[in-house]
């Protein structure tokens, strides 16, 4: 019984290591990248709502530029992160 915990212990702690923590200037590109996706979905969502089409054309224009932002950052690479 003992032997049996202590297998599990260890397979928790090597499970825990083995994969790579990022460092921290992935940590701050995961932090910009998901505030730019939180933009994106926002103007995404008052687009869906609808409205003249100036607004709808400003918020359009805004997005896109966050969409840019969003490529130029390479979010990408670790938009599995993100959510």
């Amino acid at each position: 019984m003992k032997c049996m915990f202590l297998v599990t212990c260890l397979s928790f702690v090597l499970m825990t290591f083995s994969y790579p923590l990022p460092a921290e200037s992935e940590v701050a590109l995961i932090k910009k990248c998901q505030e730019v996706q939180h933009q994106i979905d926002k103007l995404t969502n008052l687009k869906r709502k609808g409205g003249d089409s100036a607004q709808m054309n400003r918020w359009h224009k805004k997005r896109n530029k966050y969409k840019k932002r969003y490529a130029d950052y390479d979010c990408k690479r670790v938009r599995h992160l993100l959510r």
